[in-house]
């Protein structure tokens, strides 16, 4: 006859027996449908790159880059490749980067200076606008991503002033976006992600990795709009980033008087502000520096104007889902405006 402690004992060892049918029940289920939901994002991932190929994922080759290169500026490695957002880019003997046009004595030579969108990002070399004009013109193009009007001082002293590779230049362009004023600064609550917030490290891993993710991105939220209303908030006659970027413009272009050759600022649209051209005041931040420019003699082009008979289908001139990087199309257009703007 069994006693009332044996009794006990027993029971427990049936509950401890229960509770751990109902924790491996438990963890079965959990592991059935996070393997369920694994299956299904790697599917819709995999549909998302298949439905929609022109999704690039982010990043730029590292190897392409080395720093301080030109005073506190990076800039590009010689005779590398690497790639951009999966595009193969290679750059040559210059820092720039490489063009298969044919050089030719008889071209002009022109230095660019601009940051990731006249380097071209996600667009073959030869199909960016620089590219195209290689074919008229000698380019010589530096452009880096995160390049602002500190960086182009840097990169024009190290090539014209003090004409490190020794040669003769018959004219240097600029090529501005709106966030040149303050790539070089430190900015509280900017649009993007920097390394100092938690979750940086997980988003920066999206954006290299899933196409799912940027689709999402660029479903629920229009990036080109964010981009513009922060950037055009620095192009008020009080900002200090503001006129600090004219001093080096104008720096630049006194340079240039000196030394005899000729200066252009091209300024270049964001996607919100082509797709807005019937609205003047999306064009009010390209008017604030053109204006401020012109009392110091500086010739500026408002590049919006190629696309002002094609605002409809603004999306086109530039990247999935980007509102400041041009497509290949939208090289193509930029590189004809150009040429038809400068005379030669």
């Amino acid at each position: 006859m069994k006693t009332g402690l044996e009794s006990g004992q027993r029971q427990l060892g049936l509950s401890e027996n229960l509770n751990i049918k109902v924790i491996k029940k438990y963890f079965f289920y959990l592991f059935y449908n996070l393997i369920i939901v694994v299956v299904f994002l790697l599917l819709f991932e995999l549909f998302i790159r298949l439905l929609i190929p022109e999704i690039q994922l982010a990043g730029t080759s590292k190897n392409i880059l080395t720093g301080s290169l030109y005073s506190s500026s990076r800039g590009l490695k010689e005779n590398t490749t690497g790639s951009s957002n999966g595009i193969k880019k290679s750059t040559n003997e210059y820092h720039s980067w490489k063009y298969s046009g044919v050089k030719s004595k008889s071209k002009n030579r022109i230095l660019f200076l601009g940051d990731s969108v006249t380097m071209g990002i996600g667009v073959e070399n030869d199909s960016t606008f620089a590219g195209i004009l290689n074919n008229h013109f000698n380019i010589l193009n530096p452009s880096v991503i995160g390049y602002s009007s500190h960086d182009y001082v840097n990169v024009f002293n190290a090539f014209i002033t003090d004409n490190k590779y020794d040669l003769n230049y018959d004219a240097a362009y600029l090529f501005w976006t709106l966030n040149d004023v303050y790539a070089d600064s430190f900015i509280q609550e900017q649009p993007a992600f920097t390394p100092d917030d938690k979750i940086y490290r997980f988003i920066n891993f999206l954006r290299h990795n899933s196409k799912a993710y940027l689709f999402l991105k660029n479903l629920i939220n229009d990036r080109s709009e964010v981009y513009y209303n922060f950037d055009s908030k620095f192009y008020s006659e009080e900002n200090e980033l503001l006129e600090k970027s004219i001093e080096n413009l104008i720096y630049i272009s006194d340079k240039c008087k000196e030394m005899k050759i000729d200066f252009f600022i091209f300024l270049l649209p964001y996607e919100y502000q082509v797709r807005n051209y019937e609205n003047e005041s999306v064009q009010k931040p390209q008017e604030t520096l053109s204006e401020s420019l012109s009392l110091s003699g500086i010739k500026t082009i408002d590049c919006i104007t190629a696309f002002k008979n094609e605002f409809t289908e603004s999306h086109g001139f530039y990247l999935y889902g980007d509102g400041i990087h041009f497509s290949r199309k939208g090289h193509n257009k930029l590189a004809e405006f150009t040429l038809n703007q400068v005379g030669y």
